[in-house]
């Protein structure tokens, strides 16, 4: 009897013993988890974290069962990002409404939309770059990170088109709807409104370095496939672009720290200050009566080159400049951004099949907040 009971107690003590043990355990591990999230969170806050390692650390979080540091997901700014959307949502939503109830004619769009490009749009430009200073151009990564995703983009899709022997009216139309999005109208209250008047110096940058490809190197594509090449052109359209122009005025201005007068530096902020509500606007006017869904399968492939494989693309090159910080941030948020008006003016004039490119920049434009929130988080 004596023997049994000794044996029972044994097995008892045994038993609390593995007990203990497995406690310690889940102790150790839970410090470990600990330790192992603390240095996520820091790798997350730290602003020299190679953005090319952003995929690598969300597949380690999930790898090890992390929760995403809420730190780091206050420092995308999700919340501000929704409401940046709502508020640009709105405005254009107000533009249908007064075309659909007639305030607004069809014809008033141009309008509309040379006094942004030829007017308030300039002002803006020289403004952001009078206040930022040349130092706002010496950013060789952000320039090197964007130009190269742009020409990277551009081979491959004319790369692509010619292995498949696609026709060069559709080639030009996926060539001009893969990489120029609404980097301007969109983008810089966009931009404004999310990060705050910090940002809008790097979309000035960002928007130089498009309208230098788009209208040298893209023109010349745009021409060869609509069988209408005359390079020529190209200079002058170098020449005569409003925001080339404009900052090229704000560069030496500031190049040669030349004072603005104070009445000049009122008129030209007050101007400056209309360029977004009044972009919205027009982009609303634009959108009314056309439909998103005409041509869905082609759209649907403009729409994932243009806001799902392009910011990928910019995202491995960025990786290579090292960019980081905001300038990461905003240049991946313009890469995401949906087809632009300019886009319809270009396929317009080169013949590319105009009602395609409308009906895509409608569709990009109503999956926008989906992508651009995405984006945010990358």
């Amino acid at each position: 009897m004596r023997t049994v009971l000794h044996w029972e107690g044994r097995a008892e003590l045994k038993s609390r013993q593995a007990k203990l043990q497995m406690q310690a355990d889940k102790q150790v591990r839970a410090k470990l988890f600990s330790l192992f999230h603390l240095a996520f969170v820091q790798l997350s806050l730290s602003e020299s974290y190679p953005p090319r390692h952003r995929i690598y650390r969300s597949i380690a979080f999930k790898i090890l069962g992390l929760p995403a540091p809420h730190i780091y997901i206050r420092k995308v700014r999700y919340a501000g990002m929704l409401e940046a959307l709502a508020t640009i949502f709105i405005i254009m939503g107000i533009g249908v409404l007064a075309r659909s109830i007639g305030t607004v004619r069809e014809a008033d769009y141009k309008t509309l939309n040379s006094v942004i490009y030829y007017i308030t749009l300039p002002a803006l430009i020289f403004i952001s770059l009078y206040d930022a200073g040349a130092a706002v151009f010496s950013d060789m990564n952000l320039i090197g990170a964007n130009a190269s995703a742009l020409i990277a983009m551009m081979f491959l899709v004319l790369g692509a088109s010619r292995l498949l022997r696609i026709p060069n009216k559709l080639m030009g139309i996926l060539f001009l709807t893969s990489f120029f999005g609404n980097i301007v109208y969109m983008g810089y209250p966009l931009v404004e409104l999310n990060f705050g008047p910090e940002g809008v110096p790097i979309v000035v940058v960002i928007a130089t370095v498009y309208n230098l490809i788009v209208f040298s190197i893209g023109l010349a594509v745009l021409q060869y496939c609509s069988n209408n090449i005359n390079l020529s052109e190209i200079p002058s359209h170098l020449i005569r672009n409003p925001l080339l122009l404009s900052s090229a005025a704000g560069l030496l201005y500031i190049y040669f720290s030349l004072p603005l007068p104070s009445v000049f530096d009122q008129s030209l902020r007050l101007l400056a200050h209309v360029t977004a509500p009044l972009a919205l606007f027009s982009l609303g006017v634009f959108m009314y009566g056309r439909n998103p869904l005409a041509n869905l399968k082609l759209n649907a492939l403009i729409a994932f080159l243009k806001m799902a494989f392009f910011p990928a693309l910019f995202m491995l090159i960025a990786g290579h400049f090292d960019l980081t910080g905001l300038a990461y941030e905003v240049s991946l948020l313009e890469a995401a951004m949906p087809l632009a008006v300019t886009n319809f003016i270009l396929a317009d004039k080169y013949q590319l099949d105009p009602g395609i490119v409308s009906s895509a920049i409608v569709l990009t434009t109503l999956i926008s907040p989906f992508t651009l929130l995405a984006s945010g988080l990358l």
